[in-house]
């Protein structure tokens, strides 16, 4: 192993021993607004990581409970003081005793104004929950195992006894738990949950999550036309977005798109009746409809490009296999290996290409006259593609999105916004933010067109270099050096927007939500107890970094109706922050929910959200004016010393609180060496004109596949973090192998066994294979031992899936008998594609020393046994005999048969 590759491969392993060790003193306290990377991926079972998702002192009364509660159904606003109170509970016994004298115990807390002050009491065991007390008994017992399922009720009269009193205005915290008898342990707390009570006005009229009624429709649109309301500006995001499991591998072709092969069919589920995009679009279109809707005129549909691009795909047909076939090495074209059908790969048509029809045809009539605007390709962490130091890859994330939803939703997008997945940028993120913005509106082939142009001058930019290095990138063990091409830098007037946590912003220039991070580049933050809220939901609950610690708890020990009511009443508080000018949170409100928001949690939000704007208490605000200053913050944003051009970043930026779901060093190294070898074969193949295909197109899915490998899905739940973890390394993987193979179809084809040269003039002929489908220009590098030089052609073009001889002329000094060569092919800056060939050439001038001599001595012995065998042929020919080779056949008999001894030869 090369002493470069050793010691680089020895400081990763210190650095992650190292890593190791510190974990154990990691703490939960504020971090700097800085980059936390870490060396490997956290091992979620280890103490000192997994407080970082759960911190163990919290809920403790919870977390040893042996019976499971589901609340299925329960309250989320209270109209009028005094209305019952209905709940719908499941519970299952899980331990080996009989439970019996089960009360339900409801507990209820003081009102709370601030989200962040609610989040902590909802962390808190019964003890905190002191302003009401109503407890009821069940009538049965549960035996070891048994399930049951109950309804219970609790009046609000506080004038009723025994009732539970709630007869102000407000949101209420409440702790809903079991008490029960068992025979070891006798009355204990079994199990509880927590969720949030809005009362009065506040919460509306409709306590049935799911549709908004007549009542609040009629008077959500005479709200939005009243020119008497003046409430707090409200915001929403409403996320599309679900991960693509695309078999790793994917080239582009042309005209048409590349066949769609995936691992699964999961994503027809889900666009299916009944699955969650199918059902989440159909909770869109209800709560969105109506002329003079305001939840219509605020909203923004929030698309993952990579999302809609499959189910465009998925349209016009698709397979689900378990692997691509493999690619040929000899006698079929590459994209002919690619697109053949495998038995061993148990390939099978996929089954939901009419159910993506029908979803795409929804969506199309949606986006018409809604808000739209592009997430990051395929939800990815755009710090963890920073730190990748690609610009391409950065362009692939944030600028092919908006053109290609205008495309195949034929309709504009909001321009020049960036909603990271994490909710934070990291201060070398900020830079390549320039990458997002667009001076006008684009199609997918302006934006392809452009891009190539880019490429092509960058490729130039680098220029023709000479190496001696046969490592390709996917074999460099540097982390990432900095990037080849500065990112453009946007006019104020034209300002890329990035939308973060409010927590995760720390300049003294901040001006109200907005933050000047560097010249054309600001942040726009949002209300971050508000979003942590939301990102609680579902079936797989996030923890976000910008979570304080002092709040994180393992969130699935409430049922998702527990968590959906927090999620609403959180909403409806951030306003009743704003509205009261908290100095933190003053202004309007943005409701930025998970990018995989679950069916339930948005129709409870967007009826939390109609009963605000019927209500007065909110107004209808959309994306656009929530990212733009008005005039006062403007001139006070371009007066920062960030605004200046050439400026240096200079705010803070970064995760307040430790990431455990962030994306480790070792993961992004290897995309990045992924990213940089498909920017390599890029350089090496050509364009042809008379080839639809362009060799940026023909890679671009090889980027996308990078960015997938980085998506944020499934990385902040610890429920699913691990699984997330092992299929980013798996995809990484596969995806290397097939860049390999990629690498291993432009080939040196060598002269088999020793190339004897005639004289020392003589050229070494060697082929060049391309099986790529595209020309490539590539230069043949050589090693050879020292005073040994090789004379190659300057570049060396072969065609399209086709093949070329070479001609190399080696000088060789005399004394050298056999000299081993080291050939490979490279990109015109020096960069290793194909795969290194060991060829061993007989120089001419030594032929005669070693086995020049062996041949004489051989030649002299065989003209030795010619002259022998004339002479004696000369005499057997005086005694009249024949040459034997000329005597006729005749018969012989050993001497001891019967006819006698033989005659004479």
């Amino acid at each position: 192993m090369p002493i470069r590759r050793f010691c680089a491969l020895l400081g990763i392993s210190a650095l992650s021993a190292a890593f190791g060790t510190l974990s154990l003193d990691l703490t939960l306290t504020a971090a700097p607004a800085q980059a936390q990377g870490v060396a490997v991926p956290l091992d979620i079972t280890n103490p000192s990581v997994a407080v970082q998702w759960d911190n163990p002192a919290l809920r403790s009364d919870d977390r040893q409970s042996f019976v499971s509660m589901e609340l299925e159904s329960l309250p989320q606003s209270l109209s009028n003081p005094g209305d019952g109170l209905r709940f719908h509970v499941k519970l299952r016994n899980n331990g080996e005793e009989r439970i019996s004298n089960i009360n339900v115990v409801l507990r209820r807390g003081e009102a709370q104004h601030s989200a962040a002050e609610m989040r902590r009491i909802m962390a808190l065991n019964a003890g905190a929950y002191t302003a009401a007390h109503y407890q009821a008994p069940v009538d049965f017992s549960l035996e070891p195992g048994e399930s049951r399922e109950f309804w219970v009720e609790a009046p609000t009269n506080s004038d009723q006894p025994g009732s539970f009193p709630i007869k102000d205005p407000g949101i209420y915290p409440i702790f809903f738990g079991l008490d029960g008898t068992t025979n070891h342990t006798g009355t204990v707390q079994l199990t509880s949950q927590r969720f949030l009570l809005s009362a009065g006005p506040l919460g509306g009229t409709n306590t049935n999550p799911g549709q908004p009624s007549a009542e609040e429709t009629h008077d959500a649109e005479e709200s939005a036309t009243s020119s008497e309301v003046s409430g707090t500006g409200l915001s929403l995001v409403l996320p599309l977005s679900a991960y693509v499991d695309i078999i790793p591998g994917e080239t582009g072709e042309a005209p048409g798109d590349t066949p769609l092969v995936l691992y699964s069919d999961d994503l027809a589920d889900q666009l299916s009746a009944g699955g969650r995009l199918g059902e989440l679009l159909k909770t869109y279109k209800t709560y969105l409809q109506g002329e003079n809707n305001p939840i219509r005129s605020s909203a923004c549909l929030a698309i993952d490009p990579a999302l809609l691009d499959a189910v465009h795909r998925m349209t016009k047909g698709y397979t689900v296999a378990n692997s691509r076939p493999a690619i040929e090495t000899s006698g079929q074209r590459l994209r002919d290996s690619w697109n053949s059908h495998n038995s061993q790969s148990g390939e099978h048509p996929g089954s939901g290409s009419a159910a993506a029809q029908q979803w795409l045809d929804e969506l199309t009539s949606l986006a018409s006259n809604t808000c739209v605007v592009s997430l990051p390709w395929a939800n990815t962490d755009l710090n963890a593609v920073a730190a990748s130091n690609n610009p391409w890859l950065m362009r692939e994330a944030l600028g092919r999105g908006p053109e290609l939803i205008s495309s195949i939703l034929n309709t504009s997008t909001v321009e020049n916004v960036v909603i990271p997945g994490n909710g934070y940028i990291t201060p070398a993120t900020v830079r390549s933010l320039g990458w997002a913005t667009s001076g006008s509106a684009q199609s997918v082939t302006d934006f392809s067109t452009k891009i190539e142009k880019d490429f092509e001058a960058e490729a130039q930019r680098r220029g023709t270099q000479n190496s001696q290095d046969s490592e390709t990138s996917l074999n460099d063990e540097n982390m990432p050096s900095s990037a080849p091409l500065a990112p453009p830098v946007p006019s104020l007037e034209n300002a890329v927007s990035v939308l973060v946590a409010g927590n995760t912003v720390w300049d003294s220039n901040r001006v109200d939500r907005f933050t000047q991070l560097a010249p054309g580049i600001r942040a726009v933050s949002y209300h971050a107890s508000l979003a942590a809220s939301l990102g609680e939901t579902g079936e797989h609950p996030d923890t976000p970094a910008y979570a304080n610690p002092d709040a994180r708890y393992d969130a699935r020990l409430d049922s998702p109706a527990a968590r959906d009511s927090i999620a609403a009443g959180a909403l409806a508080m951030s306003l009743t922050e704003t509205s009261n000018q908290s100095q933190q949170h003053s202004g309007p409100v943005l409701m930025m929910p998970p990018a995989e928001l679950s069916t339930s949690t948005a129709e409870s939000i967007l009826q939390t959200a109609a009963s605000l704007y019927a209500s007065g208490r909110a107004e209808s605000l959309s994306l656009s004016d929530y990212l733009t200053p008005d005039p006062q913050q403007a001139a006070a944003l371009n007066a920062t010393p960030e605004a200046a051009d050439n400026a240096p970043p200079t705010a803070e930026v970064g995760s307040p609180y430790p990431d455990p779901g962030i994306i480790s060093d070792t993961e992004i190294l290897q995309a990045s060496r992924e990213a940089g070898f498909s920017d390599d074969l890029t350089r090496l193949l050509s364009n042809d004109p008379t080839i639809a295909l362009t060799r940026y197109a023909f890679t671009a899915p090889l980027r996308q596949e990078v960015l997938r490998t980085l998506s944020v899905c499934d990385r902040h739940a610890a429920s699913t973090y691990q699984a997330a973890v092992q299929r980013t390394g798996d995809r990484l993987k596969e995806n290397r192998e097939r860049l390999l193979a990629l690498g291993r179809a432009v080939t040196l084809i060598p002269p088999g066994g020793v190339y004897t040269r005639t004289s020392d003039s003589s050229p070494l002929l060697v082929v060049a294979e391309n099986r790529l489908p595209l020309p490539v220009e590539t230069v043949v590098q050589y090693r050879a031992p020292s005073g040994v030089t090789l004379q190659t052609p300057g570049s060396v073009r072969i065609p399209a899936s086709g093949s070329i001889t070479v001609q190399l002329t080696p000088k060789i000094p005399p004394e050298h008998d056999r000299t081993q060569l080291q050939l490979w092919l490279s990109t015109g800056d020096g960069a290793a594609i194909s795969s290194p060939v060991d060829i061993t050439v007989q120089n001419r001038a030594n032929f005669f020393s070693t086995s020049g001599l062996a041949l004489i001595v051989l030649s002299a012995l065989a003209l030795i046994l010619v002259f022998r065998v004339g002479r004696h042929s000369k005499r057997l020919k005086h005694r009249g005999v024949s040459h034997p080779a000329a005597a006729p056949f005749r018969p012989h008999y050993p001497d001891n048969e019967q006819n006698g001894p033989r005659e004479p030869y």
